[in-house]
């Protein structure tokens, strides 16, 4: 048996799991994220808000998400090339290898990473 969820529905379930893990705006992106997945394979996808908190991590600003994800830029195991660089280059080179190996939502307030 299947219950069909308004956007608000499935943003509320996905916002109140695990003590408001996700912000809300997170979680709205997340209930659009896969809305269009729905779309894109042509079938209704089942909410997991437990899976859903396990695969996503929410990052509040860019200086959160190139702390998470430094270890990712090409120099960083030489850590004087690495702190040469500017923040905006590291975040720019985090999210291209963010988008070529796993999924990256970017939404006012943040980034949401998908578990890779």
């Amino acid at each position: 048996m299947k219950q069909t969820l308004s956007h608000y529905q499935a943003t509320e379930l996905i916002h109140e799991v695990y003590d408001n893990q996700f912000s809300w705006e997170a979680s709205g992106c997340l209930a659009d994220y896969y809305e269009s997945l729905e779309e894109e394979i042509g079938e209704e996808i089942e909410i997991d808000p437990v899976a859903i908190a396990c695969d996503w991590s929410e990052y509040n600003s860019d200086e959160e998400l190139i702390e998470a994800y430094g270890y990712l830029l090409p120099d960083a195991d030489d850590s004087d090339d690495c702190e040469a660089w500017e923040p905006e280059d590291k975040l720019a080179a985090i999210k291209d290898y963010l988008m070529q190996d796993t999924d990256l939502i970017e939404f006012d307030g943040g980034y949401l990473v998908r578990a890779f």
